[in-house]
């Protein structure tokens, strides 16, 4: 069964943030709450945990792509 992980809101008035690097590749097998994602917002740079484990199938972003929150990043399976 497929999971899609979406923006998390990462502070109180985020509505969107920029992906500064993804921390995993298609493949890689990720465990709840490891990091995936480095994310800025207008206030600082964070690191977003998965919120759930499986194997990432797919990236929905790049480097560098601002995305506005709850909109998809990545597909785990």
């Amino acid at each position: 069964m497929a999971t899609t992980i979406n923006l998390q809101k990462l502070g109180q008035t985020m509505e969107e943030g920029t992906v500064v690097s993804c921390k995993v590749k298609v493949g890689d097998k990720v465990n709840k709450g490891d990091v995936i994602f480095e994310i800025e917002t207008d206030k600082a740079t964070l690191e977003m945990e998965s919120p759930a484990a499986g194997t990432v199938k797919e990236i929905l972003v790049t480097d560098g792509q601002t995305i506005p929150v709850n909109d998809p990043m990545m597909v785990l399976e």
